[in-house]
């Protein structure tokens, strides 16, 4: 008796480590289900992401400029730095007229400045008195433009880089002139616009970055507004990846 009563305690042992290590199996492959559905979900968004914004900025930023443009920008760069912690963006701006300032004698068009690194450019950068064409006039260099009433020289053409990168002008209806830099701008345009445009990198989002996505644009219009030195006659931001409905503020 003694026997038979050892040889099933040690049955039972040996059922019981077995059922502990299917449960050991079945707790691993549930987690590496899980871990797998999120890689998926993580990769599909970050697709999406690319897909919704095909080139353009996450989020804009658009206010006038103040009168201590270097403090304004650097107030904004600082908010903007804040919001958007742990995710890996490129911060651009640019200034743009209100008004359709260019008149090239067949139309007008409104003129900004931009960054050179961010235009592609036929011809040369502008220097005093000239300006750059948008490549869609195709506008020979040495054409003269009347801007605000005084005569420019294009100095060659500019166009979208592919892939585009911050502070490349804003997308409006059409592609602006290019003076060479702020000052030139602010000469012919007493209160231009100002934006920041906001180009984020999704490749290394994970799960919990995405989703803090959908809080960025209200985050960013709340930030700048209580920032010293940022906001004049009113701020807008605007949500390119379209989580919290596009266009967020606009006062």
């Amino acid at each position: 008796m003694g026997g038979l009563a050892l040889r099933r305690a040690s049955a039972r042992r040996t059922l019981l480590a077995g059922l502990a290590l299917l449960v050991a199996a079945a707790t691993a492959l549930v987690a590496l289900t899980i871990a797998g559905a999120g890689v998926t979900a993580t990769a599909a968004s970050r697709s999406a992401i690319d897909g919704q914004l095909g080139g353009a900025p996450a989020w804009e930023i658009r206010t006038r400029i103040a009168e201590d443009p270097a403090a304004q920008d650097a107030a904004a760069r600082a908010g903007i730095a804040a919001v958007t912690e742990g995710l890996t963006t490129e911060v651009g701006r640019t200034m743009v007229s209100e008004g359709k300032r260019a008149d090239t004698g067949d139309g007008t068009r409104q003129v900004a400045s931009a960054d050179p690194s961010a235009v592609v450019v036929e011809g040369t950068w502008p220097g005093a008195g000239e300006l750059l064409a948008p490549a869609d006039l195709a506008l020979a260099p040495g054409t003269t433009v009347e801007v605000a009433g005084t005569a420019h020289t294009v100095s060659g053409t500019w166009s979208r880089p592919e892939p585009a990168v911050a502070g490349t002008p804003t997308v409006l209806a059409e592609d602006p002139f290019l003076l060479p830099d702020d000052e030139a701008l602010a000469a012919v345009e007493s209160a231009p616009f100002v934006y920041w445009d906001i180009r984020l990198d999704p490749s290394g989002l994970d799960l919990e970055a995405l989703d803090d996505l959908a809080t960025v644009a209200a985050r960013l219009d709340a930030e700048l507004r209580d920032a010293e030195d940022v906001v004049v006659r009113g701020l807008q931001v605007t949500d390119g990846l379209d989580t919290g409905g596009g266009q967020l503020a606009e006062a």
